[in-house]
């Protein structure tokens, strides 16, 4: 997520990098069945990120679920 707030700085360098707002996409109203979140700048400028389990730990049992 860092490395995403810092490309938007980057890419815009007229912008003040400071976040001003963090929702999930169910807070923001983001038509997705997706998880994720919604930060919003300063400045009005906003980036979606998108979030993916791509490995389930294990429970209590040992067992994968």
């Amino acid at each position: 997520m860092t490395e995403a707030i810092e490309e938007h700085g980057d890419r815009n360098d007229d912008a003040p990098d400071r976040v001003a707002d963090v929702e999930n996409f169910v807070q923001a109203g983001v038509l997705t069945m997706n998880r994720g979140l919604v930060v919003r700048f300063a400045d009005g400028s906003e980036i979606q990120l998108t979030l993916v389990l791509s490995r389930r730990g294990r429970d209590d049992d040992g067992d994968d679920e």
